[in-house]
């Protein structure tokens, strides 16, 4: 792969859970990329609208006031 080359991200997978969403990306390079993100209540309220803070504790814990983790994983072909 060139030093040259730059990603042009396909999303192929996005799932939506109760606290957090997930996507998959893939380049024509065969690179893939994982994005992983908790919702914010705090930065979009509207987020709340799917947390289940009665039946989900991280759900809770961010309606509270903890702060969400976030994730972005490349991972480039052998």
């Amino acid at each position: 792969m060139s030093d040259q080359h730059e990603h042009v991200w396909r999303l192929v997978l996005h799932l939506d859970g109760c606290h957090a969403y997930q996507s998959a990306y893939s380049c024509e390079c065969g690179a893939t990329r994982s994005t992983t993100d908790e919702r914010d209540p705090k930065e979009d309220p509207y987020s709340m609208v799917w947390m289940l803070p009665e039946d989900c504790e991280r759900c809770q814990q961010l309606w509270d006031g903890m702060e969400p983790t976030h994730s972005d994983e490349i991972v480039l072909p052998a």
